[in-house]
């Protein structure tokens, strides 16, 4: 790839407000990620979990902003999930979160579902682009952490899964 088509992908992200791309082909992968570095935040935020409730004041938000009160339940569940000899399944892109292809259809995956590295769990749309998300994990569906219709950001906790 050459640089001008870099330069192209990073004006196309500015444009339209990503914080995330990833692309592969062949041997030759590219991520770029502008914005707080969401894995540094996770970093610290367990870190001070680890030091006990008196060094947490305020829960972390989408996009890794203070909330206050709201927005961070679904990242703590998560982690405390992972507590609990479960994980996650993250969002892979920023986009809105939905349970089915469409409102008359049923959501691709249920608490209790069992399911592997194939099975579309949730479609995330970005850039009025549609993409099916695999759970790429085996395992049953514990919680589901997103509302329908709600923003993701990347790396956000969308599911808990006991592994299989």
């Amino acid at each position: 790839m050459e640089f001008k088509e870099i330069k192209q992908i990073v004006e196309l992200m500015n444009k339209n407000e990503l914080s995330y791309f990833h692309l592969e082909r062949g041997d030759f992968c590219l991520e770029l990620k502008k914005g707080l570095d969401t894995e540094a935040i996770q970093e610290l935020l367990a870190s001070a979990r680890a030091a006990g409730p008196a060094m947490m004041p305020m829960s972390m938000g989408h996009g890794g902003l203070p909330s206050g009160t709201g927005g961070g339940g679904a990242a703590l569940t998560g982690a405390a999930a992972e507590d609990a000899g479960t994980d996650t399944i993250n969002a892979p892109m920023v986009g809105t979160f939905y349970r089915a292809a469409s409102p008359e259809h049923e959501p691709f995956a249920k608490v209790g579902q069992v399911v592997d590295e194939n099975t579309t769990i949730c479609v995330i749309e970005a850039m009025k682009t549609f993409n099916e998300i695999k759970a790429e994990k085996r395992g049953t569906i514990v919680k589901i952490l997103v509302e329908n219709a709600q923003p993701v950001q990347y790396d956000d906790p969308m599911f808990v899964i006991k592994p299989a």
